[in-house]
């Protein structure tokens, strides 16, 4: 008796189906590969990039001028040497940047009664606060726009004063 072989393609007739699931898979993969491609080339430009650019600022900062004048105007001169007061340049800051940056501010301010905490930005909005305060109690002036004496007006007529 003649033994049957098994049959590679399809049978007349016979189902498309497994042709279907190889063009799919073969398409899937395909599309798999290509966002793969679109990553890897991006995150080359990428890389590029970034790399570029250090090098653009590095080759700035040292060819930066450092003989001209950036600050010499005095309220420059009072800015810069708050920025040095509130400073710690004892603390690292790569480890603890807020220290280095605002550490030197615990060490000559004393928190003010009723805060429980009193920090440089807290100040900041204090002094703008009276700023505003001291703008709005001034008399109105001839060359003040109709906008400011109708602020200093709804002032007055809030405070009573």
């Amino acid at each position: 008796m003649g033994r049957l072989q098994p049959s590679t393609g399809p049978t007349p007739g016979g189902s498309k189906v497994p042709y279907l699931i190889m063009i799919v898979i073969l398409i899937l993969v395909t599309s798999a590969s290509l966002v793969l491609l679109h990553i890897f080339v991006g995150y080359r430009n990428l890389m590029e990039s970034t790399a570029l650019l250090q090098k653009s600022n590095a080759e700035n900062l040292r060819n930066n001028d450092c003989n001209r004048k950036l600050c010499d105007s005095k309220s420059c001169l009072q800015m810069a040497s708050r920025t040095l007061q509130l400073m710690n340049s004892g603390a690292d800051p790569c480890t603890d940047f807020y220290e280095y940056s605002c550490g030197g501010y615990a060490k000559s301010q004393s928190v003010p009664y009723g805060h429980n905490t009193y920090t440089p930005g807290k100040e900041t909005q204090r002094e703008i606060l009276l700023n505003i305060k001291k703008i709005m109690e001034n008399p109105s002036e001839t060359n003040e726009t109709v906008t400011t004496r109708k602020l200093k007006q709804l002032y007055h007529s809030c405070t009573n004063s």
